[in-house]
């Protein structure tokens, strides 16, 4: 049976508009750039991972840390199109993209995702989801989610439409999920991606997955149970570390 070449990157934008820098924030001890280094390491599927960047902080901080880092045009909009940059560099099979906020995603997701995108070589795209998060994620707009349809299969569901927290609903049909920021490429797709416009969509929501929806790419679904925490802003680190901290308290013997 032929080897299939997955490569892992990790998309590090230094200047976030809404928190400058947030790649290199520490929560928990570790900079979210490791935290996402670490999700795409544990995956025994996946041969290389690269952090791709067009920051010489972000360079810096990488070869300090003894990460591979990878030099990408500062043209690039999203991490969809760093990770196709990436992929006019290297010859792979497929490419996992794992953004850089989020504490805990575990590496059975990135598993489950990668099993699931063999079992439908029709999926140009793959994403993951879980249905489960707090009621109150909905009125954050830093949160993403999306609504699904059961795929033919029944195992498996195709994203129908993406959209922020605190936004009006209407038209979404069928079950919600929350958006997780990993996604699975075919390199023939990642070509196209970049060689298309930001859809209106995309422009407006700043989600990069909207366009491949406006191109008319399915995009799969791997619907799963995670403990990973959402880090877009500075209360999200600060509530996270004080979660944490209450625990390690509770557990302390008395």
């Amino acid at each position: 049976m032929p080897v299939w070449k997955v490569v892992g990157v990790v998309p590090a934008r230094f200047g976030s508009e809404r928190w400058p820098g947030k790649v290199l924030e520490n929560v928990g001890g570790k900079a979210l750039l490791r935290w996402a280094w670490e999700t795409l390491s544990g995956v025994p599927e996946i041969s290389e991972v690269l952090i791709a960047t067009d920051d010489s902080r972000v360079e810096t901080w990488a070869g300090a840390n003894g990460l591979c880092v990878v030099k990408t045009s500062a043209e690039c909009r999203n991490g969809t199109e760093r990770t196709a940059e990436i992929a006019r560099m290297i010859r792979a099979d497929y490419f996992v993209n794992v953004q850089a906020d989020q504490v805990g995603l575990e590496p059975r997701v990135v598993t489950a995702l990668l099993r699931a995108a063999k079992a439908h070589p029709e999926w140009a795209i793959t994403t993951a989801g879980t249905r489960w998060y707090d009621a109150g994620c909905l009125k954050n707009r830093d949160r993403v989610f999306f609504a699904v349809r059961e795929c033919t299969c029944g195992r498996h569901s195709i994203a129908e439409r993406f959209f922020r927290g605190s936004e009006k609903r209407a038209n979404t049909n069928g079950q919600v999920l929350r958006h997780l920021g990993v996604y699975g490429y075919s390199p023939a797709f990642l070509r196209e991606y970049a060689a298309n416009e930001p859809s209106p969509d995309e422009i407006t929501l700043h989600l990069e997955q909207c366009r491949a929806l406006q191109m008319g790419v399915e995009i799969g679904v791997v619907r799963v149970r995670t403990s990973a925490r959402s880090v877009d802003s500075a209360m999200d680190r600060d509530a996270i570390e004080r979660s944490w901290s209450n625990r390690k308290r509770q557990r302390r013997p008395t």
